[in-house]
């Protein structure tokens, strides 16, 4: 289990990165279960339920672009459900958060279209660039090693 945590981190670390257009910025990043994000999201929303990731502005000078958490679990669901790899899932969530962290939103028709733009794009990048390959290769190896 602690591989397909790391493998998740080094995926998300990289993803928010090339989403922030920024390859050596400072982010806080957790990969957590359901019940952990479940008690942040109760903590700092108010939401007494599971969600799929959160996105946290910076609060300290050692994340200059703030906190990302991402339930694994979740991811996973969501991965099977849309017929997609744990690591496409976890990089689209990496992106959404970091692009959160980073000043866009989805509460406006606008704003919501720029935001997926946004997406698309670091999507693309991330399709593209040969170590977020070799790291989404990683986490679903790492998947499948637990389903054996």
């Amino acid at each position: 289990m602690d591989d397909l945590y790391e493998a998740a981190h080094r995926l998300v670390e990289r993803a928010a990165a090339i989403a922030l257009r920024a390859p050596n910025a400072r982010i806080d990043i957790l990969i957590a279960g359901d019940e952990q994000i479940r008690a942040l999201n109760r903590d700092y929303r108010g939401v007494d339920a599971a969600t799929d990731a959160l996105a946290f502005p910076p609060d300290d000078e050692n994340a200059e672009y703030g906190s990302i958490a991402i339930s694994i679990e979740t991811a996973a669901r969501q991965a099977k459900k849309a017929g997609c790899a744990l690591s496409d899932e976890t990089a689209r969530l990496a992106v959404h958060a970091a692009l959160h962290l980073n000043g866009h939103d989805h509460h406006g028709e606008a704003e919501a279209s720029r935001m997926l733009k946004a997406e698309a794009e670091a999507m693309t990048a991330l399709q593209q660039d040969p170590t977020t390959i070799s790291l989404a290769r990683q986490l679903d190896s790492a998947e499948r090693a637990l389903q054996r």
